[in-house]
């Protein structure tokens, strides 16, 4: 192989606000799941779902423990992500973030046509 296949190839640099989307949608994504377990917990008699320093079961685990998640997700996930951005901005500043693409090798017969359809 030449060197100029095993270098990957600088395309440019990369905007913190680019992976702004990415890390809400995740956490977001997360902290439901996360919720949504504690919630079952709670209708089936787990002590997972607290509210004033009570257990909460049954058919209200389920309404409490997936309302407040959904309100821990909508506060703590863009505050988590502004956080994230605001680091990668400052380190940006430092040292220039960079997107490296590597060419990705296909499998025969996979992508040669470039979509086109069989004539009839």
């Amino acid at each position: 192989m030449d060197l100029e296949q095993d270098r990957p190839n600088v395309v440019g640099e990369v905007r913190p606000r680019a992976f702004f989307m990415p890390l809400l949608i995740g956490q977001v994504v997360a902290i439901l799941l996360l919720g949504a377990a504690f919630s079952v917990g709670g209708f089936l008699g787990a002590d997972l779902v607290i509210l004033n320093r009570k257990p909460v079961h049954g058919v209200s685990a389920l309404a409490l423990g997936l309302g407040s998640s959904a309100a821990l997700a909508l506060v703590f996930s863009p505050l988590y992500a502004v956080f994230v951005c605001l680091g990668l901005w400052a380190f940006s500043l430092v040292r220039p973030l960079k997107v490296r693409v590597t060419p990705m090798e296909r499998p025969p017969g996979e992508g040669d046509d470039l979509g086109a359809r069989p004539s009839a």
